[in-house]
Formats: structure tokens, C-alpha cells, sequence
């Protein structure tokens, strides 16, 4: 899944201090907390199946197959932003780098784009 990641990171070591300082206390974070690197996984998890269900929508040929493959995934997507907002609200987060986003989340999903998505969706 995340496998192109992973090799870009260990072929492009960090070497500033700071940037490892604040990678590691993510990592820390996370295992610390169980539950929320359960529900980051999860998270992960389920992007990376949107990222199927997209690749596959484009494969479809019937028009009506296209559009329920969409409001599925759209639909998916939508219940993924909203469990990631429900555990942050449920978490303390502690690290830079997870109350970065964090605040990204909860501010994105009061956003008129993921408002009228969720709209979309239910249509």
C-alpha cells in the first residue's frame, strides 16, 4: 500500500534535526496510542480503496455502472473524513505534526467543498 512511500523516505533520509524531532514525535504519538494509530491505519486503509474504486470507475463502460461506482466511492470517502474527525475530536493529540492535521481535518470537513460533497453523495 504504502510501499513507494516507504522507499522514497529510506532513499531520501532526513538530515536536518529538526525534521527528524518532529517525524519521531509523531511515531511516539502513535505508539502510545493504539487507538489512534488504529484509526489512522484505518483511514489509510480505506484512501487507498478509493484510490481502487477510482482506477477501477474508469475501466467501467456503462454509464450507470460509472455513476454508482462514484456515489459509492464518494460516499466511502465521505464516511472515512468523517470517522478520522470523530477521533480527533475523541483524542488528545499531543505532536506537531498531528494537531497540524488535525486542524486540517476538522477544518476541511466543515469546508463548503466536503459540505456539498456529503450533499452530493446522499442525492
Amino acid at each position: 500500500m504504502g510501499g513507494i512511500l516507504f522507499k522514497i523516505l529510506l532513499l531520501n533520509p532526513l538530515s536536518n534535526i529538526v525534521d527528524i524531532n518532529y517525524r519521531q514525535e509523531i511515531i511516539k504519538e502513535l505508539e502510545c496510542n493504539n487507538s489512534l494509530l488504529k484509526k489512522i491505519k484505518l483511514f489509510s486503509k480505506i484512501m487507498y480503496n478509493i484510490k481502487l474504486n477510482l482506477a477501477l470507475i474508469k475501466n467501467l463502460e456503462y454509464k450507470i455502472n460509472k455513476e454508482g461506482w462514484f456515489l459509492e466511492t464518494v460516499l466511502l470517502y465521505c464516511n472515512a473524513i468523517e470517522m478520522l474527525v470523530n477521533t480527533f475530536n475523541s483524542e488528545k493529540i499531543q505532536s506537531e505534526g498531528l494537531s497540524i492535521f488535525k486542524n486540517f481535518i476538522l477544518k476541511y470537513s466543515k469546508s463548503n467543498y466536503f459540505i456539498s460533497l456529503k450533499t452530493y453523495q446522499m442525492t
